[in-house]
């Protein structure tokens, strides 16, 4: 029996979408396991520094450039993709929604590229994965944010185009599951990131904030939700499609408390209410 460490052996993961802390820690959690990796997107140079530096870690991992912006660059994508892993048995897609600012101020070059943009591209990367896919089946990973279960201030088009996702994902996993094909998303909380300490500048201490706004008291890892991702798209979560995996340290069950509950690690003091404001 194959163990977790090589789950992956003889099998190929694609991961398309922007170079990030968390893609490139996705794809040593699947080369780790014996995967042959493909890192594809729209900038070459990128995937190839990822693909160098990864490979100088013990993880060899090929760059693939191309995009998803039609049906036709998505079909020519995954051919570039099956050609350089000699197939392809999981398809993960990262999407990142830049705009950030109130919803009545939303233009629709910010509405095109993030919603429309963001679902037209898992439309159509679903669709090229599927025309390459073994008969053996395939198993399909959309890696989202927490905005599928909350709405927050100046953040509409993640909010709209991460709900679209979830169902584009369900719509896609009952019409596939006759081919063992799985669709999933994982939803991932507040994760440390060089994005995210970038985004916070001159303003640290939201960190700290935001540290102690989370219930397990810190936030996440990108190799944590890797291995979520790694999960998911094994054999070991085969009864799995149509879900939405929350991988968040208990932030969607706290923006269900009131939002005056302070969290923070150890013993849960109610006694005490936070005076922080709700976070951004």
């Amino acid at each position: 029996m194959t163990t977790p460490d090589r789950e992956f052996e003889k099998r190929a993961a694609a991961l398309v979408g922007p170079t990030t802390e968390i893609t490139l820690a996705t794809a040593r959690a699947f080369a780790g396991a014996g995967a042959k990796v493909a890192l594809a997107g729209p900038d070459a140079t990128a995937r190839r520094d990822a693909a160098r530096v990864l490979a100088t870690s013990g993880h060899p991992v090929v760059g693939v450039a191309g995009s998803a912006r039609t049906r036709a660059a998505a079909d020519r994508m995954m051919l570039r993709v099956t050609e350089k892993l000699g197939g392809i048995d999981v398809l993960v897609a990262f999407f990142a929604p830049e705009y950030r600012g109130p919803a009545i101020s939303t233009t629709a070059t910010s509405w095109h590229h993030d919603v429309e943009g963001v679902l037209r591209s898992a439309l159509f990367l679903a669709q090229a994965a599927v025309q390459v896919a073994p008969e053996s089946g395939l198993s399909i990973v959309f890696v989202a944010t927490a905005d599928v279960f909350h709405a927050y201030p100046g953040r509409v088009t993640t909010a709209v185009s991460m709900t679209g996702l979830t169902g584009l994902s369900r719509a896609l996993a009952i019409e596939l599951a006759h081919r063992n094909i799985r669709v999933n998303v994982v939803a991932g909380g507040p994760v440390e990131t060089q994005r995210l300490r970038e985004a916070l500048g001159r303003e640290p201490h939201l960190l700290h904030r935001m540290e102690q706004r989370s219930p397990i008291g810190r936030l996440g890892t990108p190799e944590e939700i890797a291995t979520v991702v790694r999960f998911i798209a094994s054999r070991r979560a085969s009864f799995m499609t149509g879900q939405v995996v929350r991988a968040d340290g208990g932030w969607a069950s706290l923006n269900q408390a009131p939002l005056g509950m302070k969290f923070s690690p150890g013993p849960l003091d109610l006694s005490q209410p936070s005076n922080a404001p709700p976070y951004r």
